[in-house]
């Protein structure tokens, strides 16, 4: 296989470089405004990075890639924000890849959000616009993780601009949650009177991945835990986690889901380096691109 670069912005921990090193590709840099972000990302690879708004890094400083990943800010369009509430100040914050797919001119070009990135108010289509003023084919569509080899149910948009016909991102065999999560992953503690009153209300399997974001404490109506059975990927692992648990139950013990074990439901291995914070590492992990989604994204670029 031919040596490939690739280059991140918007790169979070490093989700993309995981994957990239998989296949061979040599990482050379990213950008990552947010500075603990940055920190675990340089903990975790030894390429160049600045942590800095993308908006403030000038392109033409910068070393061509033969591949630029961006994963623009998601909340604007993401299926949990309250429609109610004002524009997020990141809504336009896509349009800054603009500059650097124009100086830089990468043989391709990938772009990953969330499945509302495709609402005709992103910036999606004006970036598709440039691409193809620019003559580079452009696929997109919506992605499931555990369609890629990922232990986890994660839709996410998936654009791919190429100088070349683009490949079809094709699908693997599901595996569930259970295949990637260690004992190492897990650890006893006592469960809150209000969780533990959920768990009573709700007869639940032996083994089983249970969140708890959408059980009441105080109503008539409680709704219920979501439950996912070993056979089954994961709920998707996202931000918000690090504010609530996730339980894991063997043989009918019940554990709580370290952030090591956040980390594998992301297909990430153990060799991650993550912080002391708890709330840090999880949100961190929840804000990632699988690596093993990367990879299967990139198997079909090179």
């Amino acid at each position: 296989m031919s040596k490939f670069t690739i280059s991140t912005i918007f790169s979070g921990i490093g989700g993309v470089e995981f994957g990239a090193k998989r296949l061979g590709i040599e990482p050379i840099w990213s950008v990552e405004r947010d500075p603990k972000v940055s920190c675990l990302h340089m903990a975790n690879h030894d390429s160049f990075h600045r942590t800095a708004s993308v908006e403030d890094v000038n392109p033409n400083e910068l070393d061509r890639p033969d591949i630029l990943w961006a994963s623009p800010p998601c909340q604007s369009f993401s299926r949990g924000r309250d429609a109610s509430l004002p524009e997020h100040e990141s809504h336009d914050a896509g349009l800054s890849v603009v500059p650097y797919i124009r100086i830089l001119k990468p043989d391709a070009f990938v772009l990953e959000n969330v499945p509302g990135y495709i609402w005709k108010e992103s910036p999606l289509y004006q970036i598709i616009d440039v691409l193809q003023e620019m003559q580079y084919f452009v696929w997109y569509g919506v992605l499931d993780a555990s369609d890629l080899g990922v232990a986890q149910n994660r839709k996410r948009l998936i654009l791919i601009a190429s100088r070349n016909l683009v490949r079809p991102v094709y699908k693997s065999l599901r595996i569930g949650w259970w295949d990637v999560i260690k004992p190492s992953h897990l650890y006893r503690t006592d469960m809150s009177d209000a969780i533990s009153a959920v768990f009573q209300r709700q007869r639940l399997p032996d083994n089983a991945l249970i969140d708890t974001q959408y059980s009441c404490r105080d109503t008539d109506s409680p709704r219920k835990v979501t439950v996912r059975t070993p056979d089954k990927p994961s709920f998707t692992i996202c931000r918000s986690h690090h504010k609530r648990s996730v339980y894991v139950r063997r043989g009918g013990t019940t554990f709580k889901l370290l952030p090591e074990g956040f980390a594998a439901l992301q297909s990430f291995d153990d060799s991650l380096v993550l912080p002391h914070s708890r709330q840090l590492a999880v949100a961190c992990i929840g804000d990632a691109v699988p690596p093993k989604m990367v990879e299967r994204v990139l198997e079909c670029v090179i």
